[in-house]
């Protein structure tokens, strides 16, 4: 059975990797600093942005759909979205980053109004944002 681990605060979310969580609900995360985390799939409710500089950890299920990325790519995640790929008893070490942040940390803000309409964010996107080295870089 393939169950779903629900990530309901960056805590969760840090624990699962292996780090220290900077902050109750925001959180900046270097892979290299994270421990080989058993392949899952979790139900995030946290943003999440994610440049994946490695394609080393499988396919990533988005959804219902296969998330089409390569090195060097952005992953966006809102809350209530499901991601990750099907455990099959094996390790995988991540390479790159994420940004991690709670809705609370943005609530009331007008960015809180302005992610809502970010397509990026939604399970409409069926390809993740790849971007140029000079991008990846400026993102870093």
């Amino acid at each position: 059975m393939d169950d779903i681990m629900p990530i309901n605060s960056v805590q969760d979310y840090t624990d699962y990797m292996g780090v220290k969580a900077l902050h109750p609900l925001a959180t900046l995360i270097n892979f290299d600093d994270a421990h080989p985390v058993p392949k899952c799939r979790k139900r995030m409710g946290l943003y999440a942005i994610i440049l994946k500089d490695t394609r080393t950890c499988g396919a990533i299920q988005y959804g219902l759909s296969t998330y089409d990325y390569r090195e060097g790519t952005l992953l966006c995640v809102a809350p209530g979205q499901v991601i990750g790929a099907v455990d099959d008893g094996s390790l995988v070490k991540a390479k790159g980053y994420s940004l991690l942040f709670h809705p609370d940390f943005i609530r009331g803000t007008p960015t809180a109004t302005t992610i809502r309409g970010c397509s990026f964010f939604s399970y409409a996107s069926n390809e993740a944002l790849h971007m140029a080295e000079h991008e990846r870089d400026a993102v870093i």
